[in-house]
């Protein structure tokens, strides 16, 4: 279960080092809010476990 955990906390560190390095337009478009950024990837973070346990649940 460490692992999976390990796993999870690898791909979380993923999510935060790709908000700050998005190939995109210039930053002339407003960055989004603190709130946001976290709320975004707590959604993001809850369909990766989601995905997962129906992975684990169909072995």
């Amino acid at each position: 279960m460490s692992r999976v955990t390990g796993e999870l906390g690898k791909m979380a560190d993923l999510i935060k080092t790709a908000d700050g390095k998005a190939d995109g337009p210039p930053a002339t478009k407003a960055e989004p809010s603190a709130p946001q950024q976290r709320s975004v990837r707590v959604v993001v973070l809850a369909l990766m476990i989601a995905m997962l346990l129906a992975m684990l649940d169909n072995l």
